[in-house]
Formats: structure tokens, C-alpha cells, sequence
């Protein structure tokens, strides 16, 4: 999956999605990904296709995306921009 734009669906609006609308196209650049996650991790956004897209550690500071926010195609109404600016908010 390189360079291919997906609907990304937010489940929990959590860190990283705060301020962020329900659905948004971003950018893949990947073949690998996670068909299950531990239990310690909340899934917080997934592609149409099902895939995994996001997700949060449930008590460590730890987030992490599987779709690039600096992309160009990310970048509709500034929302690859709130996602970074998110995670700089979490950890400052």
C-alpha cells in the first residue's frame, strides 16, 4: 500500500484525535500491519478496510500511527497539522 489515499474512521478521539473530525483522508505508505493489538493498547482509528490506523497505550504516554500526517495527502483542512500538534501538546 504506497501512496494510496484512505478514509481513516477515528473510534476514540483520545491524544492523538482531539479536535479532529470523525472521518479524514490521509496518506499510506505501507504493506505491514497489525491484525491484533495487546490488551493494553486502544485501537483509536482504523482504515475502510478494517486495518488498524492508530492506537494508544492505555497508561504509558504512547501513541502511534500507521498512516504519515506530514503527507500532502493528509494535509486537507490542516488535519495532518492538528495530529502533530497533538502529539506535541501530550508531551509537553
Amino acid at each position: 500500500m504506497h501512496g494510496k489515499a484512505s478514509t481513516i474512521t477515528v473510534t476514540e478521539h483520545g491524544k492523538l484525535f482531539n479536535e479532529i473530525t470523525d472521518c479524514f483522508t490521509a496518506s499510506r505508505y505501507h504493506s505491514l500491519y497489525a491484525e491484533q493489538v495487546p490488551d493494553c493498547l486502544t485501537v483509536t482509528a482504523r482504515s475502510e478496510d478494517g486495518m488498524v490506523m492508530a492506537l494508544e497505550h492505555k497508561k504509558l504516554p504512547i501513541v502511534g500511527v500507521q498512516f504519515h500526517p506530514e503527507s500532502i495527502l493528509t494535509a486537507r483542512h490542516n488535519i495532518g497539522l492538528k495530529i502533530i500538534e497533538n502529539v506535541i501538546e501530550s508531551i509537553s
